[in-house]
Order: C-alpha cells, then sequence, then structure tokens
C-alpha cells in the first residue's frame, strides 16, 4: 500500500512506500527503531516533520518521535522530486504498555505551525491526517 501526504488543495508531496516495525520491537527495552522510506514527489515547500506514535485503544500515546527525516540530515526542503529517503525513528516510551492492542502510526506535519498533512489513499481521497501503519498485540 502507498500513502500520499498533500498540503491541503495542493498537489502531492511524498509518498510513503515502506517500513519495518516488527511487534517484537514495539516495546521498553527493545531496539524500538522504526525504519519508513519516503518517495519525494516533488520538493516540498517547508520543511516537514515526520511523527511516529504508538497509540493504545483509547487513543493514548505510549511511545513516540517526532523529527525530520534521517536525524535532521535530509530535511525535505531539499528533497528532489524522485528521491527516495530512508528514514529512522527510535521510539519513546512513556512507561511500560500494560498488554494489550496497539496501533503504529505516522505522518507529517509543517514543523513551524503545526498542521498535519494530509493523507490520500490511492484512489485519491483524503483519508485523514495520519496513516495507520500496524496493528500490534503486545503481551507482558
Amino acid at each position: 500500500r502507498q500513502f500520499f501526504l498533500t498540503i491541503p488543495r495542493d498537489s502531492e508531496e511524498a509518498a510513503l512506500i515502506g517500513f519495518d516495525a516488527p511487534p517484537a520491537r514495539l516495546k521498553p527495552g527493545a531496539d524500538a527503531t522504526v525504519p519508513l522510506t519516503w518517495l519525494a514527489l516533488r520538493r516540498p515547500p517547508a520543511d516537514y516533520k515526520v511523527f511516529v506514535h504508538l497509540v493504545d485503544s483509547q487513543g493514548v500515546t505510549w511511545a513516540q518521535h517526532d523529527g525530520e527525516p534521517g536525524f535532521f540530515f535530509s530535511p525535505t526542503t531539499r528533497w528532489q522530486p524522485g528521491e527516495i529517503v530512508d528514514d529512522y525513528h527510535p521510539l519513546t516510551f512513556v512507561a511500560a504498555p500494560p498488554p494489550g492492542r496497539y496501533q503504529l502510526r505516522v505522518g507529517l506535519y509543517d514543523g513551524a505551525s503545526g498542521q498535519r498533512l494530509n493523507v490520500v489513499g490511492p484512489d485519491g481521497a483524503v483519508v485523514g491526517d495520519e496513516v495507520l501503519l500496524a496493528e500490534v498485540e503486545l503481551g507482558p
């Protein structure tokens, strides 16, 4: 599945074309780094930040990382159309999550305004402002 992230009423900016998030890594004490792969569709007009959040069924965020792509070495204003950008986000846990089902969500937002970019599905319809990467069951 590909998801395209856009500015409202503007053309597509980037496509999320890959990720890796095995459930065994999504817990405190593990190497909870989530690799993402982006495809630049055009040169973005602003430096966007990426957010990666691990959220429970009540919407509580248990782990997250927000930052510029590539640990600040690949700001989006430098992306060229067709460029593939590897991006890694180490999750920081606020506490050990209780056993249960969690969602791993990702998206882009404007670092200056905080406004999230829309997510457009393969059919061109806006599906929200974040992508559900995976649902995972975390046990004790």
